[in-house]
C-alpha cells in the first residue's frame, strides 16, 4: 500500500487543463477560455496556408482535414472560426494564437473585416442536411422553423447566406464528418452525392462559401467494405474535396507533450538520456534539430525513448479508438502514466520507461493490437518476454526485452532503434555493466537478435507462418458464407408487436430470420406459424456482385407473397457482413491448419484474429435488422432502430377484429394447470348460474378473476335495464366493441341451419 506521507510525483507533475479535455466544435467556439493553451505548430500554419493558396488560386473551395485522434484538428478549427468570426476580441486573440500574418495569403483568402458566419456542426449517424440545417439557423439567430428540410433546400441556404452582405462569407466546418459519411455507408442518412453537390455549390460562390470535413481517416476507407461500383462512386465524389493531411510531425509531437507536462520539481542529469536519444534518432533523420534533445528532456517523466514513440503510437490503427497521445497522459487506465506518477514517490526512480508502457499496452490495448495490422509482431513479442521468463529471467532481463520491444513495434516514423546506447539510456548508469550482460544473455537464449543492418536490437522472430497469405489462400477455396453459421452467431430475436400488446392486452410477435437473396421466395413460400408468431421479418442478403435496384425490386416481390406476412428487408450492411463471414470461415481453417500445433505466436494471433472477426461480425449481425429497408407488399418502410413499431402496425391489421383481452391466465398459448381448472369452473358456472350475480361465485377464487375480466368489465354479463335478471347479452358500442365481432360470429356459428358445432 503506497505510504501517503510520501510526495508522489502527482503532488509536483500535472497535466495542462487545456490537454485534459477534448474540444466540442459546436460548444467550444465562442468562447475566449477554449483557446487558452492552443500551440499551432507548423503543420497547422502550413495546413492553413496550403488551403488559403487554393482557394486564391483555384476555384476549390471544399476541403477535408485527415489526421488522427488527438492530433489537435478540432482545436484548430475552433481557431479558425474564432480568428473570421464577427466578434472583434475573438478574433483578435485567435488570429494572435494562429500567427496569420506569418501566414501567406490568409488574409487574401479569408478578408474578415465584417467577419465570417461559422456554422460548426459535429457528425452524428443521422442526416448531415438536417444537422447543417439546425447549425445554421443557429448561426442566424432564427428559431426551428418549419420547413421540410431536403439536401437542395440546405445547399440553397447556405449559398444565400454567402451572399449576405454583413459578412464576408460562410464557413462551414464539419467535424466528426466520418460519422456522416458512415451513416452514408449503411443506407441510413444521406446519400454521399449530397457532399459532391455541397463542393461544387460552394466553388461557384467566388470564394464566399468554403466548407472544411475533419476526418480521422481518408473518405474512401469509409467505402472500404462497399462493392466496386460504389466504391468507385465515392472516389468521385472525394475528388471533388482537396484532402490536406493533419498529422504533426514527431518533433512537433515532443514539443506539444513537453508543453502538455507541468512540473516544477525536474531533477537534474535527465539530459544525457534524451541526448543519447537524439542523436540515435539523427542518425536515420537528419533533419531532426539540435535542440530537439532539450525537447525530450521537457516530457519528464516521461522517458525520452516514450516521448518520441507515443506520437507515433496514436496513428496507428488500434490507437484509433478514441485515443491519442494527450489522451494516454491523461488516463487513468492500469500501467498508464496518470497511474504511473500517482503510485511512484518524487525521490525514487523517476522516468515511465517503455517496459511500463508495455505493461499498460498488454493491459489495456492487447486484443486491439493483435486485430491490427502489428498483431502477428505483437504476438511474437509476447512469445519472447513469455519465453524469457520462462528461462528464468529476472526483473532486468524482462524490463529489456519488454523495451526492446516497445521500440522495435513503433519504431518505424520515429528515427529510433534500439541501439545499445538507447537501452542503457532508459537504466540506471550504475546498471550499464548489467545490461550488457543481460543483452548477451537475452541472445544465447534467442529472445533477442542484434540486427547488423539497423545497428539496433531486435525481438527474435519466433515465427515464419505467413498468416495474410493463409487467410488468402483459404478464402479462395470457400464456396461462400455459410449463413446457418450467421444465423447463429446473429441471434436474432422476435419482433414483438410492443404497442399493440399495450392496447390489446394480446401478446404477438414476428420472428426474424437471415437468409440468402436467392432463397427468399422459397421460404416465403413454405412459412408458416410454428412457435405461436403470426409472421416474419427475413433478412435477406444478396450477393456483392447483385445489382442493388435488383435486389430491391426482388424483395418487394417476395414480400406479396400470402397468407402469412412476410416482410422482406435488405440491409444496407450487407457486403460488410459477407466479407466478415468469408474472413471468419476462412480464419477458421487457418486455425485448423497442422503448421500451428507447434507455433504458439501463430495461434495466438489467430486465435485473437477470429475472437476480433467474430465479435465485429456480431455487431453487424445485430445492427442489420435496423439499417435493412423493409418491403412490405408495395410499400417500403423506412430503416429504424426497432421492428416493433412495424410488427405492431402489422398485428393491428391482421387482428384488426380480434377481441381485446387483458387476462394473463387465458390470453396465452399455454394455459397452466390452474388456467385450465379456472377456465374449466367458469364454464360451468356459466352453464347453471346464468341469472345469479356474478354467477354465484363467492370469495375470490381463479375463475372469480376470469368472470371480473372477461364478463364482468365487458358487460357480457350484466343485469337485465328492464328485467332487473341477470343474465348473458351482447357487447355494447362504446364498451367492450372488440367483442362485437366475435359475438356476432359465434351467434352465427351456433344458429347455422345444418353444421353441428
Amino acid at each position: 500500500m503506497t505510504n501517503k506521507s510520501v510526495p508522489m510525483l502527482s503532488n509536483a507533475v500535472r497535466i495542462r487543463q487545456h490537454y485534459q479535455r477534448s474540444i466540442r466544435l459546436d460548444a467550444d467556439f465562442g468562447r475566449l477560455d477554449a483557446l487558452e493553451g492552443y500551440i499551432c505548430h507548423r503543420t497547422a500554419s502550413a495546413a492553413l496556408e496550403t488551403m488559403s493558396r487554393q482557394i486564391l488560386e483555384s476555384n476549390q473551395r471544399a476541403f477535408t482535414w485527415t489526421g488522427p485522434f488527438g492530433g489537435g484538428k478540432s482545436s484548430l478549427a475552433v481557431s479558425l472560426a474564432s480568428a473570421l468570426c464577427p466578434d472583434k476580441a475573438l478574433r483578435r486573440k485567435a488570429r494572435s494564437i494562429l500567427h496569420v500574418e506569418e501566414i501567406v495569403a490568409f488574409d487574401k483568402a479569408f478578408p474578415s473585416n465584417r467577419g465570417w458566419l461559422i456554422v460548426p456542426v459535429v457528425g452524428k449517424r443521422g442526416s448531415v442536411s438536417e444537422e447543417i440545417s439546425k447549425s445554421l439557423r443557429t448561426a442566424l439567430g432564427g428559431g426551428k422553423g418549419n420547413r421540410k428540410v431536403s439536401s437542395d433546400s440546405v445547399i440553397s441556404d447556405l449559398v444565400e447566406a454567402a451572399d449576405d452582405s454583413r459578412y464576408n462569407g460562410v464557413v462551414l466546418l464539419i467535424d466528426e464528418m466520418g460519422k456522416f459519411l458512415e451513416s452514408s455507408a449503411l443506407g441510413i442518412g444521406d446519400d454521399v452525392y449530397f457532399f459532391q453537390d455541397l463542393a461544387e455549390s460552394a466553388a461557384r460562390t467566388n470564394g464566399r462559401l468554403v466548407v472544411i470535413g475533419i476526418l480521422h481517416q481518408s473518405f474512401r476507407q469509409y467505402a472500404a467494405r462497399l462493392g466496386i461500383e460504389t466504391r468507385d462512386d465515392w472516389a468521385k465524389v472525394q475528388g471533388r474535396f482537396a484532402d490536406i493531411p493533419l498529422i504533426a510531425a514527431s518533433d512537433e509531437m515532443v514539443e506539444l507533450i513537453g508543453k502538455a507536462i507541468e512540473t516544477d520539481a525536474h531533477p537534474r542529469g535527465t539530459l544525457a538520456a534524451a541526448e543519447a536519444v537524439a542523436d540515435s534518432m539523427r542518425k536515420r533523420r537528419p533533419a531532426v534539430g539540435k535542440d530537439f534533445s532539450k525537447s525530450l528532456n521537457a516530457c519528464w517523466p516521461l522517458h525520452p525513448v516514450m516521448a518520441a514513440l507515443v506520437g507515433p503510437v496514436s496513428k496507428r490503427q488500434f490507437g484509433q479508438n478514441e485515443r491519442s497521445a494527450f489522451g494516454f497522459l491523461s488516463s487513468v487506465e492500469p500501467h498508464g502514466f496518470r497511474a504511473f506518477i500517482q503510485s511512484h514517490p518524487l525521490s525514487g526512480p523517476s522516468w515511465y520507461r517503455p517496459d511500463n508502457y508495455w505493461d499498460y499496452l498488454r493491459a489495456n490495448l492487447e486484443s486491439a493490437i493483435l486485430a491490427s495490422p502489428d498483431g502477428h509482431r505483437w504476438a511474437q513479442a509476447v512469445d519472447a518476454v513469455e519465453r524469457a521468463e520462462a528461462k528464468g529471467a529476472d526483473a532486468l532481463h524482462v524490463a529489456i526485452i519488454k523495451s526492446i520491444a516497445v521500440i522495435d513495434l513503433f519504431r518505424n516514423g520515429s528515427g529510433l532503434a534500439a541501439e545499445e546506447s538507447v537501452l542503457l539510456s532508459i537504466f540506471d548508469p550504475k546498471q550499464h555493466t548489467e545490461v550488457v550482460a543481460s543483452l548477451e544473455q537475452l541472445a544465447k537464449w534467442r529472445v533477442v537478435l542484434f540486427k547488423k543492418h539497423i545497428g539496433a536490437w531486435s525481438v527474435f522472430e519466433g515465427s515464419d507462418f505467413d498468416i495474410e497469405a493463409a487467410i488468402s489462400h483459404a478464402r479462395a477455396s470457400l464456396p461462400g458464407v455459410d449463413f446457418d453459421a450467421l444465423s447463429r452467431l446473429a441471434n436474432l430475436y422476435p419482433a414483438i408487436a410492443k404497442r399493440h400488446y399495450y392496447e390489446t392486452g394480446t401478446l404477438r410477435w414476428m420472428d426474424v430470420a437471415l437468409c440468402r437473396l436467392e432463397e427468399a421466395e422459397r421460404l416465403a413460400e413454405e412459412y408458416a406459424p410454428r412457435k405461436g408468431e403470426f409472421g416474419l421479418f427475413l433478412l435477406a442478403l444478396p450477393d456483392r456482385e447483385t445489382n442493388i435496384r435488383t435486389a430491391s425490386r426482388k424483395c418487394a416481390q417476395v414480400s406479396r407473397i400470402r397468407p402469412w406476412p412476410v416482410v422482406v428487408g435488405m440491409p444496407a450492411n450487407y457486403a460488410r457482413i459477407s466479407d466478415l463471414g468469408i474472413e471468419l470461415l476462412a480464419l477458421q481453417a487457418v486455425q485448423a491448419r497442422p503448421e500451428l500445433e507447434g507455433d504458439s505466436v501463430a495461434r495466438r494471433e489467430v486465435a485473437a484474429r477470429i475472437s476480433a472477426t467474430r465479435s465485429n461480425l456480431e455487431e453487424q449481425l445485430r445492427a442489420a435488422a435496423a439499417v435493412a429497408k423493409w418491403h412490405v407488399g408495395e410499400i417500403q418502410a423506412r430503416a429504424a432502430s426497432s421492428l416493433s413499431p412495424l410488427a405492431s402496425e402489422l398485428a393491428d391489421d391482421i387482428y384488426s377484429k380480434a377481441p381485446h383481452v387483458w387476462s394473463e391466465l387465458v390470453n396465452r398459448d399455454n394455459l397452466s394447470s390452474n388456467s385450465v381448472k379456472a377456465r374449466r369452473d367458469l364454464l360451468h358456472r356459466m352453464l347453471s348460474n346464468e341469472g345469479e350475480e356474478s354467477l354465484g361465485i363467492e370469495g375470490f377464487p381463479a375463475e372469480r378473476g376470469l368472470y371480473e375480466t372477461l364478463l364482468n368489465a365487458t358487460g357480457l354479463h350484466r343485469r337485465h335495464p328492464q328485467t332487473g335478471v341477470w343474465g348473458f347479452m351482447p357487447p355494447e358500442r362504446g364498451h367492450a366493441e372488440s367483442l362485437i365481432d366475435l359475438w356476432q360470429a359465434a351467434r352465427d356459428l351456433f344458429t347455422g341451419p345444418e353444421d353441428r358445432v
